[in-house]
């Protein structure tokens, strides 16, 4: 696993993993893993090259499962001096790879912690291998409305008695990701978020992925999204829903 998940074919590096010439950040389910193919020591640089490995949901396994892709990936490491150990190469690869469970949930955008830090059952063997647990649906929906006239003390209501739902003013949808497309996989990730008392989105939660990238455009169009308030005793109050997309090839 990359410490960034960047979209260029080949990658410069210095030995403290800074990339003088840094290309764009992608989704770390389409740019975050390679299967390294070869390594290749020379005297003032270390090259490795490999493969890009996506991650999407399976469906029928109810978790996040890796695919290889097409896309190949090489990364250039300049050395300050000749390497001559295999704990050498490691310490400059820890900088570039994640090598424990921690740090990889710490590089991840925050939307998607929620999900790995309840699903990601093990990090095994310095993340060559992701373990996850089979996603459990009745665990992630949103709360029901409370019976209690009173306010909620976060101030974050559930629709039903008394307060109705949120209304779509401006709902694009999200862009298909190329690669997604090229593998012809569709998706349907689910989020819960807050629309609160002006119409606009915030706090979104990834609580279901669908992987090769197209959670993160999911995420991308449901922060522009614009809606009327929901209401209670005729004023707006800010409420928590689900917000589902479906991402199919026709």
């Amino acid at each position: 696993m990359l410490r960034q998940p960047m979209t260029a074919p080949t990658q410069q590096y210095d030995p403290n993993g800074n990339s003088p010439t840094a290309s764009a950040i992608g989704p770390w389910t389409v740019y975050g893993r390679m299967q390294i193919k070869k390594i290749r020591v020379e005297s003032n640089r270390l090259v490795v090259e490999g493969q890009r490995i996506g991650m999407k949901f399976s469906d029928h396994a109810k978790l996040l499962v890796p695919t290889k892709l097409d896309e190949k990936v090489r990364l250039e490491i300049s050395l300050s001096q000749p390497v001559n150990s295999a704990d050498q190469v490691h310490e400059i690869f820890s900088h570039l790879f994640v090598f424990s469970k921690e740090e990889f949930l710490a590089s991840v955008p925050e939307f998607w912690r929620w999900y790995l830090t309840k699903y990601l059952d093990s990090y095994e063997e310095d993340g060559t291998r992701l373990v996850f647990k089979p996603y459990v649906p009745e665990n992630i929906q949103p709360k029901k409305a409370s019976a209690d006239p009173e306010a909620p003390k976060d101030g974050i209501f559930h629709v039903g008695n008394g307060v109705t739902a949120p209304k779509p003013r401006y709902q694009p949808d999200p862009d298909y990701p190329a690669v997604a497309k090229r593998e012809g996989f569709v998706g349907h990730p689910v989020f819960t978020m807050i629309v609160d008392k002006t119409g606009s989105v915030s706090k979104p939660v990834l609580v279901q992925p669908a992987g090769l990238g197209l959670d993160e455009n999911a995420y991308q169009a449901m922060r522009t999204w614009k809606f009327q308030p929901a209401t209670r005793n005729g004023q707006p109050v800010a409420v928590e829903v689900n917000a589902e997309f479906t991402f199919d090839l026709y």
